[in-house]
């Protein structure tokens, strides 16, 4: 069941329909942290399991089973490839400007992660957020320009989710040189501008093995009465480069 991943009152109407199909079990991928805290309360008190892929709410512990990214240590790691030892003066985090409630924050643990890499190593280097739309080129590039545009030395830049390819194509379109970007995630887009050198380092998880793991560990439960061996299943953190990309999948 879909729902528009920057919209809160989509992402309401699926869990309703979901509750009123009163299933077996649930798969979820968290976006909007306070819903998804009720939608899962609401699973527990009808005694329904529910598994989390690719990120989970940290406080709830009510959940049977988690596989993806230990995502604070996600942001960690790339805070670490993305400073790569040297100095800077500045470093950029764009991020998606989503729902007006502001409840849709998907890549918190991961953020906190790359703020306390940042704290520790590089207290010096001055963080400047970038909220971007993903649905409006124009005002992206506006904003954009607005930060980026107006620095002239070597840029680090980086994004939490799994939308880099929408600064890639800005960098492109600007023919902006000397930039080191960092993003997640193997979608086809981001691939692309790997390979166009646009981005230089990808931290990529397989997904698809964890939506298999997810439906496998319901599977057991229900047709063979197994529990989960381990509740936090943390797939590996991949970086990925041009050079190595193509043999991923």
């Amino acid at each position: 069941m879909t729902y528009d991943q920057y919209e809160i009152e989509s992402f309401r109407e699926v869990c309703h329909n979901v509750l009123d199909n009163n299933p077996s079990g649930v798969i979820v991928a968290p976006v909007f942290r306070a819903e998804t805290l009720l939608f899962v309360n609401a699973l527990a008190g009808k005694g329904i399991p529910y598994v989390y892929i690719d990120s989970k709410i940290e406080e709830d512990e009510g959940y049977m089973a988690y596989f993806g990214m230990p995502m604070f240590q996600s942001g960690y790691l790339c805070a670490d490839i993305l400073m790569n030892g040297s100095q800077a003066e500045r470093l950029y985090v764009v991020r998606i400007e989503r729902d007006k409630t502001g409840q849709s924050d998907p890549t918190a643990a991961r953020r906190a992660g790359f703020m306390k890499y940042m704290a520790e190593n590089y207290p010096q280097t001055e963080i400047i957020n970038i909220f971007i739309d993903p649905k409006d080129k124009g005002s992206r590039h506006s904003r954009l320009d607005e930060t980026l545009g107006q620095d002239k030395g070597r840029k680090l830049i980086v994004m939490f989710n799994s939308r880099i390819h929408l600064v890639a194509a800005y960098l492109k379109e600007r023919g902006a040189e000397g930039c080191r970007v960092v993003g997640f995630d193997f979608l086809d887009r981001n691939v692309a501008a790997l390979k166009e050198d646009l981005v230089q380092l990808l931290i990529a998880q397989h997904s698809d093995r964890q939506a298999a793991s997810a439906v496998l560990s319901l599977t057991d439960k229900f047709v063979l009465g197994k529990d989960v061996v381990k509740k936090d299943n943390f797939t590996q953190m991949d970086i990925l480069n041009k050079i190595n990309c193509d043999y991923y999948m």
